[in-house]
């Protein structure tokens, strides 16, 4: 997702505000999941001063009439839902270039932050050091930031002001990448260094409008950023200036100054304090979470064709309903400040496929879904190398593709790594990962192996919740989705797309799962559509997936909405349909523990077989029934009686 795109004296808190906390800020995520859930987005950051702090008088500056001192000193704590999550020192010094007086900015962020996904919390920590050069009036000249993450690896961002515009070297890890960001003129740092010298001179009134270019490097163009001085208020202490950056807004107080002294976003905070402790981080870090629990358990939803949510947010004064991008996996049907309504749609056409090597199109969009990025190192060897073996002699993408999913989805433990970034590398060593890892390790192998594909991010349902995740998109001959985490190539109506990675005309969004709430309106399947929003009840065998030929006689079938109940002479059988997670192959199912049998058309495996019960697991391609039958005094199950009753069920295309 979008980071702040100069760090700067203040963007400082561009440092701590990365999308994931542990993540250095000059690196590109489209994973939401990885996000702290009130980041500014495309800005820099700053802050509130504790009582050493020098606080902005309840009236306009009056003009400077004497220059900056020669050495600032100021610090800064980044409070999330109110505890301590970061924090900053800043040091500006005036130096001489070339016979002119520039400000050298020394920002350092200490950063320790958790991400709770469910049950479990993954904490990162990270130490950046940002040093930039600037003209007085806050011109952008060079900047060079090192972050070293938690001992883990790490990684340095230069940019360079030149003829041209800016030259930009981004290093993760041991991986470098190099290019030039052409301008019409110099960037400027950030809010603080821009409007500092009209705060100085009395220029920055209550009503005064002013707009900047700020430097996007995800877009590799300058971007325009407004400022709209408010005035004073009771939250201050400072003059309250109201910026905004592609439509999301971050709310700054500036001390007489000209300095910041408080920054407000969502449930973060950033506010001076020149007595703190830089070190003093808690060892319980704040967290934030990436889940929301759904309203309602849709144990069908990875075959749905199209499902209707509405996405609701406690809006503020600086957050509101995301601006989703147009994209082949949500649309936006309606959108106000505190809710959007979308719609999900499958993305897959089964009769999309082209020969495999694949022969893209020589556009700039393709050069850029096959090129090598810091984080996907494409032209390694080793993955090109990997991809040879595991595509093996597949005749289409397709098929390479989803080897391609299935060597990721089997070789990666579903665990968080130390750091919140791997490059696809270290994702093959360590052999662990969540979604991101999934995603950035599928998308490089699919690269490397010449099929274009690119990296999305935003928010998925499992079923029972809504989580932040990450997936990729594929060219078979079309685009169509792929999510290698639950193993799929072609994708469902699940998918709340927020972001694409590498692809500078889709706006990062966040949602801020606290303050946030998705409801489930409608659900269309191949069989059948759900619709909750009439008020009547919904036809419980459409909601559990279990269909049912005619009953026998002396037979008994009850529907739940989430299960079914079948009761004959000598047993009583419980059936579940639940949703599939990638598990759904004979190597990973069966695994020494079950046997491979026939449940009517269908592969099954039958565990715990005993005198009295057993158990039958039935992938039905995206999904999996689950009998459990008791039989009573030793009589034989009626297994094929049983299998003629669910045929419907067995029948159904939910590959």
């Amino acid at each position: 997702m979008r980071r702040v795109l100069l760090l700067s004296a203040v963007a400082l808190l561009g440092a701590v505000l990365a999308w994931n906390a542990g993540r250095t800020p000059t690196q590109s995520d489209d994973n939401s999941a990885a996000a702290p859930p009130t980041e500014p987005l495309a800005e820099s950051v700053s802050t509130e001063p504790s009582p050493a702090a020098t606080t902005a008088p309840e009236k306009p500056a009056a003009p400077a009439t004497t220059p900056a001192p020669k050495r600032i000193v100021r610090r800064y704590e980044q409070l999330l839902k109110g505890r301590r999550a970061a924090t900053l020192e800043v040091v500006w010094t005036t130096e001489i270039r070339d016979g002119k007086p520039v400000v050298k900015d020394v920002t350092t962020t200490l950063n320790r932050t958790a991400r709770a996904m469910g049950r479990s919390q993954t904490v990162f920590q990270s130490r950046t050091v940002s040093t930039i050069y600037r003209t007085e009036t806050g011109d952008v000249l060079s900047e060079v930031s090192v972050t070293d993450l938690a001992g883990e690896r790490v990684d340095k961002l230069k940019i360079e002001r030149i003829e041209t515009g800016y030259r930009v070297e981004q290093q993760v890890g041991d991986n470098i990448e190099t290019y030039i960001i052409e301008t019409n003129g110099p960037a400027k740092l950030d809010a603080e260094a821009f409007l500092g010298v009209k705060i100085r001179s009395g220029e920055a009134i209550k009503g005064a409008v002013f707009t900047y270019p700020q430097l996007n490097r995800r877009a590799k163009a300058l971007s325009p950023t407004k400022l709209e001085v408010m005035g004073h208020d009771d939250e201050g202490p400072g003059l309250k200036v109201v910026q905004t950056t592609e439509g999301y807004k971050t709310l700054w107080w500036f001390d007489v100054d000209g300095s910041v002294v408080r920054l407000r976003r969502g449930d973060t905070v950033i506010r001076r304090d020149d007595t703190i402790d830089l070190a003093a981080l808690p060892r319980a870090p704040p967290s934030y979470s990436i889940t929301l629990k759904s309203d309602r358990y849709l144990p069908r939803l990875f075959t749905a064709e199209e499902m209707v949510v509405e996405l609701r947010v406690e809006a503020d004064d600086t957050l509101e309903a995301p601006r989703v991008a147009p994209n082949p996996f949500t649309e936006v049907l309606e959108r106000r400040s505190d809710f959007v309504r979308l719609k999900l749609r499958r993305f897959d056409n089964e009769d999309a496929d082209t020969p495999y090597p694949v022969k893209a199109p020589e556009t700039p969009e393709f050069r850029r879904a096959l090129k090598a990025t810091p984080l996907m190192e494409v032209d390694d060897p080793q993955l090109k190398r990997i991809v040879r073996h595991v595509a093996g002699e597949a005749k289409t993408a397709r098929e390479a593709a989803t080897k391609i999913a299935d060597f990721v989805f089997t070789l990666l433990t579903k665990q968080s790594p130390p750091i919140g970034e791997l490059t696809a590398k270290e994702i093959l060593s360590a052999r662990m990962g969540d979604c991101s890892e999934h995603a950035r390790l599928f998308t490089a192998l699919c690269r490397a192996g010449g099929i274009p594909a690119r990296r999305c991010g935003g928010y998925v349902c499992i079923g029972n919740a809504w989580g932040s995740h990450a997936w990729s998109e594929i060219w078979v001959g079309e685009w169509i989705g792929a999510d290698p985490t639950t193993n799929e190539i072609g994708t469902r109506a699940r998918y709340i797309f927020l972001s694409r990675e590498d692809d500078p005309n889709t706006i990062p969004a966040q949602i801020v799962a606290e303050r946030s709430s998705i409801r489930v309106l409608k659900a269309r399947f191949s069989d059948g559509e759900l619709d909750f929003t009439s008020g009547s009840s919904v036809h419980t065998t459409s909601l559990n997936g279990i269909t049912t030929a005619d009953t026998p006689e002396g037979w008994t079938v009850r529907h739940f909405d989430h299960r079914s109940l079948i009761s004959g002479p000598g047993f009583d059988a419980d059936l579940q349909i639940t949703p599939d997670q990638g598990y759904r192959t004979y190597a990973t199912l069966g695994r020494g523990r079950a046997e491979r049998k026939k449940f009517g058309n269908k592969d099954a495996f039958r565990f715990h077989a005993r005198a009295s019960s057993e158990v039958w697991f039935i992938p039905l391609g995206r999904q999996n029934l689950r009998l459990m039958l008791r039989r009573h005094a030793g009589r034989p199950a009626p297994i094929d009686a049983l299998a003629q009753l669910l045929k419907p069920t067995l029948d159904r295309d939910d590959g």
